[in-house]
């Protein structure tokens, strides 16, 4: 009798699911690295001589973080997507806000322009994985 062959982690097959789990590393690995270097104290100096680089940090950290989120989020249908995307807009959301708050207890200041920064790039990258379904599905 011939025993079936097992897959193997190298089957073609199984290529799709190892590349979710390392989108799912990264993402995970990014979040972790932003929350230590959002609660790292700022040495003190002046600040940036550039009127809103801050903001713009706050916005690109974010954006990257939802845009890793939303490359490693696995779906149930086409239908799903958006709206799993959408709930995790709403996660980021809560998180900023957490990650703002707890600011407060490691010496640095929290603050709303900071939140807001971080919303335009989570809603900037939702917004492009949004469109960019919605060019591959016809939707």
């Amino acid at each position: 009798m011939v025993a079936a062959a097992r897959p193997t982690e190298h089957a073609p097959g199984n290529a799709p699911r190892r590349r979710l789990a390392l989108w799912r590393v990264a993402w995970l690995a990014y979040w972790l690295a932003l929350f230590v270097v959002m609660h790292v104290p700022l040495p003190p100096g002046p600040g940036s001589k550039l009127p809103w680089l801050d903001k713009i940090a706050h916005a690109g950290l974010y954006f990257l973080l939802a845009w890793l989120g939303a490359r490693c989020v696995s779906f149930r249908g086409a239908a799903d997507r958006v709206g799993t995307l959408l709930r995790w807009t709403a996660v980021y959301a809560a998180y900023a806000g957490l990650d703002e708050w707890l600011q407060r207890y490691v010496g640095r200041t929290p603050s709303y322009g900071d939140f807001a920064a971080d919303m335009v790039g989570v809603i900037a990258a939702t917004g492009l994985a949004i469109a960019a379904h919605r060019r591959n599905t016809g939707s």
